[in-house]
């Protein structure tokens, strides 16, 4: 894609270095959002059906510096990138497998400037054909969705204590939008404390079989879960679960989950401000995973102790945010955003480059 139509893009944001991979099946987009220092920029790679090379790049563009202002919350010294893979036309477990090794090889052929886990999309195998492939893979040894889980449940804690004043789980109503890797290990943990439970998925086959493991939930239509009147609603699916048009439907005091890129746009924020619902912005919440990945990359295997340390980094950065929020009555998504981007570490280039 030529250079001045990707500098076009609204998704676009300075980024540092965009490349394009097209090798027979395999159409992917690496976009590099920031680096930091002589770090590696980090970001997952998501495997899906896009319905031109044209959405696909902006999607990475637009979760790439997501993954910036992770690192820059999680205060990791690393920048932030994202991979997506066009799923388009990948209808064969053989081209499948060629398309992830062919994948690896060229993030292998980067040199480190670049490392990458699976997303959404991505599953065992793919990743297991990644790793074998290339050296600078993670997330292969890690439950990095557990620890994902896990932070979205501490900051959902701050979230009750913001509206409630208690972060007590037995009487309140949760609406969890999606059923993958994340949506699953949340929807056992708020399980376990005695919460009122209402979970969709596209799958039904899914819903079906989570419905026979936890049978105490409520089963709801992927077009409402985001309407029900709930105290917290969790997206835990795609991108822009609040968009123009759900945002005059939700029924929630809160939203905290694990789906990144939850808000459409910055209008969102403010709306949400004004309806008075209580936002934890997403890569905050969701950066559990994230920093468990960097722990095995760090130190070769990973440390529960050591993860969930750092994972108190949530908790401390909500309760400012939304302290700050309710001094200068300004939406949390347009404080976490500022505070986000003055922590950001950028290398100076003399130029950006587009391959």
């Amino acid at each position: 894609m030529a250079v001045d139509k990707i500098k076009n893009l609204t998704e676009f944001d300075n980024h540092h270095e965009v490349l394009t991979f097209n090798d027979g099946d395999l159409h992917a987009f690496v976009a590099i959002h920031s680096k930091c220092d002589n770090q590696p920029s980090f970001g997952a790679t998501r495997f899906w059906h896009y319905d031109s090379p044209e959405e696909a790049l902006q999607e990475a563009l637009r979760l790439s510096r997501t993954m910036s202002f992770k690192c820059s919350m999680a205060d990791l010294p690393y920048g932030g990138a994202k991979a997506v893979i066009m799923s388009n036309g990948v209808d064969t477990p053989e081209k499948r497998k060629d398309v992830f090794k062919k994948y690896a090889k060229k993030i292998d052929e980067l040199g480190g400037i670049f490392v990458t886990g699976s997303d959404v999309g991505v599953n065992k195998d793919d990743l297991n054909i990644m790793c074998s492939t290339s050296q600078y893979i993670i997330g292969g040894e890690v439950p990095a969705g557990y620890f994902t889980a896990l932070g979205v449940f501490y900051a959902i804690e701050v979230v009750l204590e913001e509206i409630f004043g208690t972060h007590n789980f037995s009487d309140k109503s949760f609406a969890i939008q999606g059923l993958g890797k994340t949506g699953l290990e949340l929807l056992k943990l708020l399980y376990e404390r005695g919460a009122k439970i209402y979970v969709s998925d596209i799958n039904s086959t899914l819903v079906d079989k989570t419905k026979n493991k936890y049978p105490n939930i409520i089963v709801e239509d992927s077009e409402n879960i985001h309407k029900l009147d709930v105290d917290i609603f969790c997206p835990c699916a795609l991108s822009h679960a609040i968009n123009n048009i759900s945002i005059n439907e939700i029924n929630c005091r809160g939203v905290a989950g694990a789906a990144n890129s939850q808000l459409q746009n910055d209008s969102i924020g403010l709306e949400l401000h004004r309806k008075g619902i209580i936002y934890a912005p997403d890569y905050i919440s969701n950066s559990g995973g994230f920093i468990s990945v960097v722990d095995e990359y760090q130190y070769g295997v990973h440390s529960t102790d050591r993860i969930i340390n750092k994972l108190s980094n949530i908790k401390k950065n909500l309760k400012n945010i939304f302290l700050q929020s309710k001094q200068e009555d300004l939406p949390v998504s347009q404080l976490a955003n500022q505070k986000a981007t003055e922590k950001l570490c950028k290398i100076k280039v003399p130029e950006n480059v587009y391959c």
